[in-house]
């Protein structure tokens, strides 16, 4: 009986700390024996599944200091920002616990820089930090290195381009790479199966327990008990594995050692190791130093990485203004730097923002007391565990929506970067992590190199990912899949990244002209066949039928396989290439039977057309953020246009006015109408009468000058038909409609003696009409049909010259240099900015092509050949590709603004002028061997362009120059005051 009362009291004086809570220690919630708080922590954290949450619910209760019992061990949770920075600050809360949980991982020893204290950390740490700044650490190769590994990751997503990217493990072998190269001297491809392997071990390891160590700190016994349920079975065999890898590369390091000539980190401790007297640094600490670095780096980057894509494509308002930024201050001519950091005011403040709400640290690395110390009103025992509540002070009251994902907190309204006291994500004091400033380096080139190259977008499908961590040593994102989709503002792009390292804009450049200009020699061929009409609205109908096709099937659907679908697009290419020109030969050869004023009208509408199309392109991708969707609509819309047009187009073709000029026209080529012209250009009478006068009609040279009686010898006459032209007669005709036609031969006609005032020489108006000829179909018919191709090209070749020189000076640069010119301040906005202002004042140039000036043929030719400066100064704008011997943004635009109003000025006059160098029955002929000229130097100029393109030379990341800064002039000395000089100085800097 003694003996059980005697072994009763013994127990409740051995385990009366656990329950009994001292008056100076802080308050918690109640204790019980042997176990503490550890029973209530577990039914919370059943509650609230995280610890992070319970702690931060009973801070609310009992304070910011909060005192727990976990087993034996005194655990006290710190919150509030005034009492981190406190325990942060003072040396005696530096220590770093010694629980099983943190020493199972270093052999149970106090090893390395995250777990050990005192003067052995303070030691290890000024020689890693040595080490790791000799190899790099914080210099431009450190930069070199991370854009590196951000180049590859990005090549890794641009081969799973549309397709949904489980991203939780995404980055941890390139986190590795960055560090361990400074280490062990080494790099593995992104897709190594050992290194993944070995991320993966560290994840799991991570995983176990969280920050406080779990049972494996309070209750180590059970380890012997429960070694599977409490995790310790599976924790020794990932650290074994760990440590065996770690084990192998020191070895073949100590194996490959050059005394003489270090390559890292490892090599340098090794040579240390052999040279010390002291023997403090041993085989295991320098495994357990390899494990430092290569734990904290995956971990800790990676899942901030993560759940920064996380925030981002969840947030697609925050995802825009990034890409905005980003596309303002870098584009992409050049990958982003270090140095962008300053410009790029919302990523950082976006980064800021992830780093707030994620708060993978939930409670810091926990810290130690090395001695009995006051703090607030309490005292904290010597050996106390104490646990900073970092997530606590990052999503509290200071916040005021902390759940919110927005990043305009950290903005000023000005637009500054705003840096909260609040906001301690790597720590604060002496214990600060290391590894910050190299964290937030990957952390800025990781999501500006992603989002410079793709938008991200939540696969169809699968709901929005959650933002509930995964609770760990680390909180990390549940898992959840992001398609990468390429970002661009040119449609062109949508090509160039869907097929990458190839020539795709060139090769549809080609295609398209190659199967114009044997459209055009089709046409040619078919002008006796089918009407003006039909010929149009068959090219309508199979660039529509072409253009709906592609649009449904390879951009919307996208079911083809890459080859597939850039055959297709070639061929796609070619017959809507083949069907436009069908439409546009025949609108020249059209509008070369009307008045000239028509055909410049026609040509300033088609360069309108192109202008539309680049302003079509700015409105979708800003209104359609998914490169395919926009891609989509700009297709959809081009359409709706091409069947306002084609609506347009036979409204057009019923009007009176056209109809007219048709009819004269048909009768001109059918029944030979023979024509001789009082004007080099009826065409201008004619339009003056349109405008107002009584007549109208063709004139011809009919009859010989009137003899002053005022008749006419009758030898020489074919015919006295009405109306008579005189210079200075008065023509007593009745106004006639717009549209009607001219009178008739067999009219009857006035006197002459009513009609003419004047004994001055006077002409007749005379059709003399022959019988049809035979067939179109016949030989014979197609040898005068050569024949009259041949004589009309004999007759308008200067300004068939002239309009190729144009158009071959244009396709040598536009589309493929132009696109090529880098832009260090507007970046991928430069060649939409050149092809907006060469369509713009190519527009402008057309218009002023009405302008009423007669141009020689040799002015044509030498302003045409003029043209071909262009060709090298634009070059010399993008070449050679890595420095550019024209550099500045004003001379690519000037450039561009003066070859797009000499495209549309000279490309227009010859066009206009061509027609009324020929009869009437050739002047459909005339307009169809114009466009044919103007095509075969579209293809030619395309044809140059791949060897423009090879003079660019290899691509290169940053062409952007960097120019020393000028030497100021000498400032003479002043004699100043003494109270003075700082003034000065301060001023100077």
């Amino acid at each position: 009986m003694w003996a059980v009362i005697t072994i009763f009291f013994l127990i409740f004086y051995l385990f009366k700390p656990t329950f009994q809570r001292s008056p100076s220690y802080p308050p918690g919630p109640p204790l019980l024996p042997l176990v503490g708080n550890i029973i209530s922590v577990w039914y919370y954290h059943k509650k609230l599944k995280y610890r992070h949450k319970v702690w931060q619910k009973w801070s609310r209760n009992y304070g910011d200091l909060l005192g727990l019992k976990l087993g034996f061990i005194n655990v006290v949770v710190v919150s509030g920002k005034d009492y981190i920075k406190e325990v942060s600050s003072r040396e005696v809360f530096e220590g770093r616990p010694d629980g099983f949980f943190y020493l199972m991982r270093s052999f149970g020893k106090k090893l390395g820089i995250v777990f050990s204290d005192g003067p052995f950390w303070n030691k290890t740490r000024r020689a890693v930090l040595r080490y790791l700044k000799n190899y790099g650490y914080g210099s431009k190769a450190m930069e070199a290195h991370i854009s590196e590994e951000c180049q590859a990751l990005v090549t890794l997503l641009d081969n799973k381009k549309g397709k949904a990217v489980c991203v939780n493990r995404l980055f941890d072998v390139c986190v590795v790479n960055i560090v361990w190269r400074l280490v062990a001297g080494k790099r593995y491809d992104l897709m190594d199966e050992r290194l993944k392997k070995l991320c993966n071990v560290i994840t799991k390891s991570f995983k176990i327990v969280d920050m406080s160590g779990g049972l494996l700190n309070f209750l180590p016994f059970l380890r012997y008990i429960m070694p599977d349920y409490i995790g310790y079975t599976e924790l020794k065999n990932l650290n074994d594995s760990i440590h065996a890898f770690l084990k192998e590369t020191i070895e073949d390091h100590r194996t490959q050692l050059d005394v003489k000539n270090p390559k890292d980190v490892i090599d340098a401790l090794l040579i240390e190791m052999n040279n010390q007297e002291d023997k403090t640094l041993s085989d295991e600490e320098l495994q357990v130093l390899c494990l430092d670095l290569l734990q904290a780096g995956v971990e800790t980057v990676s899942n901030t990485a993560v759940f920064l894509l996380l925030y981002v494509v969840r947030n697609q308002a925050v995802q825009g203004r990034l890409h905005m930024e980003i596309d303002k201050q870098i584009g992409r001519c050049r990958p982003p730097k270090l140095s962008d950091r300053a410009s790029l005011i919302y990523t950082e403040a976006v980064l800021l923002e992830t780093l707030r709400i994620s708060t993978i640290a939930a409670m810091g690395i926990p810290h130690m007391a090395l001695a009995n110390a006051k703090l607030g009103k309490y005292i904290i025992p010597k050996g106390t565990f104490l646990l900073l509540a970092f997530h606590d002070l990052h999503n509290g009251s200071h916040w005021k929506d902390p759940t919110i994902f927005r990043p305009e907190r950290f903005l000023t309204k000005e637009g500054n970067l705003i840096q909260d006291e609040w906001l301690l994500p790597f720590g604060t004091g002496r214990r600060r992590c290391i590894g910050e400033g190299l964290a937030r380096c990957e952390l800025f080139l990781f999501l500006t190199h992603i989002l410079q190259k793709f938008r991200l977008k939540i696969p169809d499908g699968q709901p929005t990912p959650s933002e509930d961590p995964v609770e760990g040593v680390t909180l990390s994102a549940k898992e959840f899949s992001i398609i990468f989709e390429p970002s661009f503002i040119m449609a062109v792009d949508y090509f160039q990244h869907h097929y990458p390292n190839t020539t795709i804009m060139f090769d549809m450049s080609t295609v398209y002209i190659a199967s114009a200009c044997v459209a055009v020699v089709i046409n040619n061929l078919l002008l006796d066949l089918f009407t003006y009409n039909t010929r149009i609205t068959f090219g309508i109908l199979l660039s529509l039928a072409t253009m709906l096709f592609v649009a449904i099937c390879n951009i919307g659907w996208d079911g083809f396989s890459t080859n597939v679908s850039y055959t297709i697009n070639l061929v796609a290419i070619g017959v809507v290439a083949f069907g436009c020109t069908i439409q546009q030969a025949s609108y020249y050869g059209f509008t070369g039977c009307l008045p000239p004023r028509y055909t410049q009208a026609v040509m300033a509408g088609e360069s309108a057309a192109g202008f539309w199309v680049s302003l079509d392109r700015i409105v979708t991708k800003y209104g359609f953020r998914q490169p395919r969707r926009s891609t989509f609509m700009f297709f959809v819309f081009s359409i709706l246009i091409l069947l306002g047009h084609s609506m347009l187009h036979h409204v057009m073709m019923r009007h009176p006015l056209v109809q007219y000029y048709l009819k004269l026209t048909n009768e001109s080529r059918h029944k030979r109408r023979i024509q001789l012209h009082l004007n080099p250009n009826e065409d201008a009478t004619l339009m003056e009468s349109e405008a107002g006068e009584s007549t109208f009609g063709v004139l011809k040279l009919q009859s010989p000058a009137l003899s002053n009686t005022g008749t006419v010898d009758g030898e020489n006459a074919f015919s006295f038909a009405n109306p008579v032209y005189s210079p200075t007669a008065t023509i007593p005709v009745t106004a006639a409609p717009l549209a009607s036609p001219p009178p008739s031969v067999s009219e009857p006609s006035a006197s002459p003696s009513a009609v003419l005032r004047t004994p001055r020489p006077s002409y007749k108006v005379e059709d003399v009409v022959f019988e049809p000829p035979e067939r179109p179909t016949s030989w014979r018919s197609f040898k005068r049909g050569v024949l009259a191709r041949w004589a009309v090209a004999r007759a308008i070749y200067p300004y068939m010259v002239s309009i190729g020189l144009v158009y071959f000076t244009t396709l040598s640069l536009y589309p493929g240099i132009a696109s090529e010119v880098p832009s260090c301040r507007l970046g991928s906005w430069m060649p939409i900015i050149l092809m907006s202002a060469f369509n713009f004042f190519d527009f402008i140039g057309k218009i002023a092509a009405a302008w009423p000036y007669e141009w020689s043929r040799s002015q044509l030719l030498m302003a045409s050949g003029l043209r071909l400066l262009l060709v090298p100064l634009l070059l010399l704008c993008a070449a050679p590709r890595h420095s550019p011997h024209i550099v500045g943004d004003m001379y690519p635009i000037m450039f561009s603004v003066v070859l797009g109003f000499t495209n549309g000025l000279f490309g227009s006059v010859p066009m206009i002028l061509a027609p009324s160098r020929v009869g009437r029955e050739h002047r459909e002929i005339a307009g169809n061997m114009m466009t044919l000229s103007y095509n075969g130097g579209l293809l030619s100029g395309s044809l140059v362009s791949y060897l423009l393109l090879s003079m660019l030379g290899p691509p290169a990341g940053a062409p952007c120059r960097i120019y020393p800064t000028p030497l100021l002039p000498t400032i003479p000395p002043v004699t100043t005051s003494a109270p003075n000089i700082t003034y000065i100085m301060s001023a100077l800097h």
